[in-house]
């Protein structure tokens, strides 16, 4: 007889039995007991228990919610962090704007001069003029010297530059010509000088110039801000005062 062993146990069976009592003629009665019986008892015996619940499995959702969470504590402290310091850098950006401003009014000021009835610019430590008419170079240094000051010299290229788009694209007259060297030199007599007396501090000619100095020599900056050399002409001129030097005139 074949069983199901996935069946559940019975836990109660009809017992039949002959009992104690004896009925009249001799004859024993019989009874039919009910016995039930716990399914546990059947473990021991061998028998199937009826099957335990499955464990409860962790959701993994959970440890996913909890990295998140982390990321997301990161981030608010990361955040923080760089608000507290673009606050910081915001600060001393304001700061450096404000000196900034100050010194620059300051330093403009010290271009600015009592009777003086022509417009100084300023550019690191010296003030700048341009004429707005045209003369011989000659008569422009003798202007620039009556307002004690002298055709402009160019020591960087920084101050080229600020020269070309004061100039702005024309072409006027720099403290730079030609003069006789103090000693003899069998190919030319002739040198180029600063009217600060100064020797070939930054000569920047032009594309195809001829740059050999010749008696009557005079440089003027063309629209491009290079250098070019003449005898003759009119042009404009830029003067140029140091600012520790003194007040300026008319």
């Amino acid at each position: 007889m074949s069983s199901n062993i996935y069946e559940e146990p019975k836990v109660s069976m009809n017992v039949r039995f002959s009992g104690g009592v004896q009925k009249d003629g001799g004859e024993r009665e019989e009874r039919v007991v009910d016995i039930y019986e716990s399914a546990d008892t059947w473990t021991d015996q061998g028998g199937l228990c009826p099957e335990h619940p499955p464990p409860v499995h962790r959701n993994p959702f959970k440890a996913v919610a909890l990295i998140l969470a982390l990321l997301c504590l990161l981030l608010v402290i990361a955040l923080t962090v760089l608000t507290h310091f673009y606050d910081i850098n915001m600060t001393y950006k304001s700061s450096y704007e404000e000196m900034k401003n100050k010194y620059d009014s300051l330093s403009n000021s010290l271009c600015l001069f009592e009777n003086s009835t022509v417009v100084w610019t300023r550019f690191q430590l010296s003030c700048y003029y341009k004429s707005t008419e045209n003369k011989s170079w000659d008569e422009g240094r003798r202007d620039c010297q009556d307002r004690g000051a002298d055709l402009v010299v160019i020591n960087s290229r920084e101050e080229q530059d600020f020269l070309r788009e004061l100039n702005k694209g024309g072409t006027s007259w720099i403290g730079l010509q030609s003069v006789v060297k103090q000693e003899w030199d069998k190919t030319s007599k002739w040198e180029w000088k600063w009217v600060n007396n100064f020797l070939k501090m930054l000569l920047s000619w032009g594309t195809g110039v001829v740059t050999t100095p010749s008696e009557g020599s005079k440089v003027f900056m063309n629209q491009r801000g290079r250098f070019n050399h003449t005898s003759s002409g009119l042009r404009g001129w830029i003067c140029e005062k140091p600012i520790i030097s003194g007040n300026l005139s008319v």
